[in-house]
Parts: structure tokens; C-alpha cells; sequence
């Protein structure tokens, strides 16, 4: 629960997803996940979804041994997702119709194991550069939102007015957690310091910094990092 209380194992014991499971999407009333497993001395691993109570779990791509799945997002009832086939080495982006389907290539963005859909922007961090781009699911509208190198992670805001996100140290710079409006206007540094896997909840932005939690207030003027646990 929210609010607190005795943690309850989601999924029963007799559908074949309960041990493995990375990555978490919740949308509608699915969730959407990618199972991990080992075949000899390669990994491999499945996309697949399930109801919330625990009911109707589909397998929606299988690597069958020679392929690794990260999923990314899912939005407008399409799963995005990067993966790798073993016996090339090559890195891809595809999405897929969340009910299944054939899958397409983003062709249209280089690899990246970072992204995000927001009100019909694919925001990602370009894998060549390190810079954040967004562009539309057709391809359309290329925007550079942030030129120079960020770290790897970062994350818009659901109501897609800012996206957060670490900049790497340069020569005469030091590493910076920020954020910028998504149409790349109005650049603020949060404070010199490096934060990975932050979430947006809120009006706080929520990160682990050195075991500590950190919290970003967002209510006015110039945000600062806040020490909420030690």
C-alpha cells in the first residue's frame, strides 16, 4: 500500500514469471515487464504483461536464447524497448503494439537504452553524442533539448513541461543535476552534484545520492537539493 503496511507478493505461484523480472510498466490495467533468464553462457529474456490482479499473463516477444530485452515504455498501447541480438552484437530499439504484434525498428533515432514517451514526444538520450533529443513516433520534429553530454538517466515530468536529468563533468565544469524545459528553453542547475535513477513524484524529484535520499523541491524560485534521511 501507499501508505504503508505488510508487502504482498504480486505474482502467483503458478504463472511462470515469478522469479527474474527487471523492469516494471504500469498502464491501464496491465503491467508490463521483461523477465531475465540464462541460457549457457548467454542471457535472454522476454517481454511479456499481466493483468494487475494477477490474471491473463501474455508473452509478448521471447528471445528464445538469442536475443536481451530492456523494456523502456509504454504509451498509446505501444511497448518500446531496446534489446540485443547475441550473434551480431547489435543493439536496437523496436516498439511493439502492447497487445502483441509484429515488432518495428525506431530506425528513425540511433540505439539508446534510454527512453521515455511523453504527450506524443519520444524524448531519448542519443547514444552518439550523449546530448537529449526528442522527436515524434513518426519520426517527425528532431529537437535538440540538451546539446551537451549527459549521464544516463533522466526523466520528463508527466505533465511534459520538464524533463530532469544529470550532466556529465567537462574540463571547466562539474557534474550538475538539472533540468530544462522540454522544448529546450530555460536551463536551471539543481546543484553540483550526480544523480542516477531519479524519479519525478510530485513536486519532489526523489534520488539515492551515497545512501542518502535526496529530495528537489519544486514549489518557487531556484530548486535545491534537500537531505531527507541519513
Amino acid at each position: 500500500p501507499l501508505e504503508g503496511g505488510t508487502p504482498q507478493e504480486f505474482f502467483p505461484a503458478k504463472t511462470p514469471f515469478g522469479v527474474g523480472t527487471c523492469e516494471f510498466i504500469t498502464s491501464g490495467d496491465w503491467l508490463y515487464f521483461n523477465y531475465e533468464t540464462t541460457t549457457g553462457m548467454e542471457r535472454t529474456s522476454i517481454i511479456g504483461r499481466i493483468h494487475l490482479d494477477g490474471t491473463g499473463g501474455q508473452i509478448l516477444r521471447d528471445g528464445r536464447g538469442a536475443e536481451m530485452y530492456w523494456l523502456l515504455d509504454v504509451s498509446d498501447d505501444t511497448v518500446y524497448y531496446a534489446g540485443i541480438r547475441h550473434e551480431e552484437n547489435i543493439f536496437y530499439n523496436y516498439r511493439i503494439p502492447a497487445s502483441g504484434g509484429t515488432p518495428q525498428p525506431l530506425d528513425f533515432i540511433p540505439y539508446t537504452p534510454i527512453l521515455q514517451v511523453v504527450d506524443g514526444w519520444i524524448y531519448y538520450r542519443d547514444s552518439i553524442d550523449n546530448s537529449i533529443k526528442r522527436i515524434h513516433p513518426d519520426g517527425s520534429g528532431l529537437t535538440v533539448i540538451h546539446s551537451r553530454p549527459a549521464a544516463m538517466s533522466f526523466n520528463v515530468a508527466a505533465d511534459g513541461e520538464w524533463i530532469y536529468f544529470s550532466s556529465l563533468a567537462q574540463a571547466h565544469e562539474s557534474a550538475a543535476y538539472m533540468r530544462v524545459k522540454t522544448d529546450g528553453s530555460n536551463l536551471q542547475s539543481l546543484g553540483e552534484i550526480t544523480m542516477y535513477h531519479a524519479s519525478v513524484a510530485g513536486d519532489r524529484i526523489i534520488s539515492l545520492i551515497n545512501g542518502n535520499m535526496r529530495m528537489i523541491p519544486q514549489e518557487s524560485g531556484t530548486p535545491r537539493l534537500e537531505k531527507t534521511s541519513k
